[in-house]
């Protein structure tokens, strides 16, 4: 419902070409570790696991649907659980630091922006809320139709 409702604000928000995200793909990004070799898998794991070891799975707000660069997303409330993931996942596996704060989104429509508009804000009321039970490891290999997006581990915060 929020990816429709998403794709028809794009015009409004100077988003060209929108392109849905499918339902299933819809997801918050923790961060994005880049290319990283096969190697490092073990490794990659073991920070992950170690990052939501003794952490309640959060249940997230959605606030408001806004425009980032090519994008409409939904912006999420601040939530502690996921600030600190964050942060433990940024110090582990960040191989340097971030230029821009953290932005806890879901990407819910990619397009081109003509004159993306720094001032559009849609607020959801009411706010959709979401459970999230655990953090998923994701490989993202890109094709010229889209990226295709493998699970390479999955990691249940505390119950």
């Amino acid at each position: 419902m929020l990816v429709e409702r998403a794709v028809a604000l794009a015009p409004d928000a100077g988003l060209r070409e929108p392109r849905p995200v499918p339902a299933e793909k819809v997801h918050l990004t923790l961060l994005f570790l880049g290319d990283r070799g096969v190697r490092e898998l073990d490794a990659v794991s073991e920070s992950v696991a170690r990052s939501v070891a003794g952490l309640t799975a959060p249940r997230l707000r959605a606030l408001s649907v806004e425009p980032l660069p090519n994008l409409l997303a939904a912006i999420l409330e601040p939530n502690p659980t996921v600030s600190q993931v964050h942060t433990r996942l940024a110090q582990r596996l960040a191989r340097r630091p971030e230029r821009r704060p953290y932005l806890p989104h879901m990407t819910l429509v990619r397009g081109r922006a003509a004159a993306a508009r720094k001032d559009f804000r849609v607020p959801l009321d009411p706010a959709p809320e979401f459970d999230a039970p655990e953090i998923r490891l994701v490989e993202s290999i890109l094709h010229p139709s889209g990226a295709e997006h493998r699970v390479l581990g999955r990691f249940p915060f505390a119950t």
